[in-house]
């Protein structure tokens, strides 16, 4: 019983393999048969044009001298090769930008994709942006008429007189303005006065800010802009940034540090003002009691400078001091002297 499967399992055996061999035999045969179609068929089709192609590579092949053989790291490293994959990346990266719309850069009013690069300058010509342009009218806020203090005054013009009438002879509208007894409510004028700034008589310090100049600083604080100069060492061509700490004084003037054996009248006489002033402004009591070192403010004061003095060297004192006459004498004898200097 045994033997008889043994041997039905071979014959199956053998028919499969057998099967097996038939079947990728055909296929073999059919594709063989179906790929000389397709290349018959392609060689009426596309030789000529494969032909074409092959012989134009062959050509620059030799007129790039690739027939030696060359490496990956030849390739990289080749001029070439290098310029003609940027131009390759500058072309897809144009294309890119001037064809290809997302869903992000629709249009508002249209569905039509736009290019990147409508999106890049739609900034500069956008259609619902407002161009504003402001204007300032001097004539409105500055009026050429001079204002006086007295034409603010109420108790020095003439004031409207109030008719006094009975009640029963009052009108129906003008009920708001009487009260019991018959008296009329008057409103008065009051007179419009401007800030007046409080006196110093301290130096303060001024943080500069933007847009600020020494003429402008001098303006706010009421002094001159020689003051600003002197006080903080500047000159006519110093340039102040915004964040300078300035040294400023409550007049115009200059600021003066004792030092040993001034008096008041050696420094009113050296800036050119009376010593009742620097007295009076620094509230001094004693005129001969000074301390060295004490910062005193001088109203109206005003540097000082020199002219520089030149020495009068002429052409003529030159020529005189090249010619010098001998220092010495000449002396007798036999023998010769060493030389000396300038002989």
């Amino acid at each position: 019983m045994s033997k008889n499967f043994k041997k039905l399992g071979v014959n199956l055996l053998i028919l499969l393999l057998q099967s097996f061999y038939f079947i990728s035999r055909f296929l073999i045969l059919g594709i063989g048969k179906i790929s000389q179609f397709f290349y018959a068929v392609g060689r009426k089709m596309f030789g000529k044009m494969v032909t074409a192609i092959y012989g134009q590579y062959i050509k620059l092949k030799s007129r790039l001298n690739l027939n030696k053989k060359w490496h990956f790291t030849n390739i990289l490293t080749n001029n070439k090769t290098v310029h003609a994959t940027i131009i390759i990346i500058t072309i897809i990266i144009l294309l890119i930008n001037l064809t290809i719309g997302t869903k992000k850069t629709l249009a508002a009013d249209d569905t039509t994709p736009k290019p990147a690069l409508f999106y890049l300058i739609q900034s500069e010509f956008a259609e619902d942006e407002e161009l504003i342009i402001e204007t300032f009218d001097e004539s409105a806020v500055i009026s050429p008429e001079e204002e006086t203090y007295l034409r603010n005054l109420a108790s020095v013009r003439v004031q409207p007189q109030v008719e006094m009438k009975s009640v029963g002879e009052v009108e129906v509208g003008q009920t708001d303005t009487i009260v019991q007894g018959g008296s009329a409510v008057v409103k008065p004028n009051i007179a419009k006065t401007t800030k007046i700034k409080r006196p110093r008589t301290t130096i303060i310090y001024h943080l500069v800010q933007p847009g600020e100049t020494v003429s402008t600083i001098a303006q706010e604080y009421d002094i001159s802009v020689s003051t600003i100069l002197w006080e903080n060492n500047l000159n006519a061509y110093s340039v102040i940034r915004p964040g300078n700490k300035l040294a400023i004084l409550p007049v115009s003037g200059i600021s003066y540090k004792v030092s040993k054996g001034d008096t008041l009248q050696t420094i009113a006489k050296k800036y050119d003002v009376e010593e009742n002033e620097i007295t009076e402004f620094n509230k001094i009591t004693d005129s001969s009691y000074l301390k060295i070192g004490q910062n005193l403010i001088i109203p109206g004061g005003s540097k000082k400078y020199s002219l520089p003095t030149y020495s009068s060297y002429s052409g003529l004192a030159a020529l005189k001091n090249l010619v010098v006459p001998p220092s010495s004498s000449a002396t007798k004898g036999n023998k010769m002297n060493w030389p000396t200097e300038g002989h």
